[in-house]
């Protein structure tokens, strides 16, 4: 069992391309920001250390986090942007090795697909055999993003700002899986990657 690491800047369609993956092969997706968004919910391992760092200001009637809100917070104070990420990222490291030892002792699948945005930067491609980077040419970037988020260019920029450039992104990963065009032509080079890996090409079954 192959593990997969696939990362990309913002906007690059990657839950879009593993949502494609999980359907045509036998494998399991792990999405990081998933986990990490599960462990800052009400009564979760990291909620009152994520709170303690934001404010209560930031929480709905419910106790639940607004995320756009703690998103201003954390866009305007770098401190607490890196002790969130202290705190959160090592129980999401902890979840996902968890998660794919479990994998490897129960399950039949042919490879697990590693899904962060950081990827690189908080030393999860250690966990990897390889990695893919999604690319987007930048235009395509920006009008997926107006178009599904609404985001301004102003918006996208900060985002950006934050990531590792596609640059640094391709010098740190295995592959570079162009998904500026249509997503049947992305496919189309995953499924010659998955050739040659000699993988079946056949839906997940149990």
């Amino acid at each position: 069992m192959k593990i997969i690491g696939v990362t990309g800047r913002v906007g690059s369609g990657k839950s879009e391309v593993l949502n494609r993956v999980s359907e045509k092969y036998n494998c399991r997706i792990i999405k990081a920001d998933e986990i990490a968004r599960d462990i800052q919910e009400p009564g979760a391992e990291c909620y009152l250390s994520v709170v303690s760092l934001i404010g209560a200001d930031c929480l709905d009637s419910e106790g639940r986090i607004i995320r756009s809100k703690m998103a201003d917070v954390i866009f305007n104070d770098e401190r607490i942007l890196k002790e969130i990420n202290n705190v959160v990222h090592p129980a999401v490291k902890r979840i996902i090795s968890d998660d794919i030892k479990a994998f490897r002792e129960n399950s039949k699948c042919d490879a697990v697909f590693l899904e962060s945005a950081i990827l690189l930067e908080y030393g999860l491609r250690d966990m990897c055999d390889e990695t893919w980077c999604i690319f987007v040419r930048d235009e395509v970037r920006r009008s997926r993003l107006k178009a599904s988020r609404g985001y301004s260019d102003e918006i996208i920029d900060a985002i950006l700002s934050r990531q590792l450039s596609d640059q640094e992104l391709a010098e740190g990963c295995d592959r570079i899986i162009d998904n500026s065009d249509d997503i049947e032509d992305t496919m189309e080079r995953i499924g010659l990657i998955w050739q040659e890996k000699n993988m079946p090409d056949s839906s997940f079954s149990d």
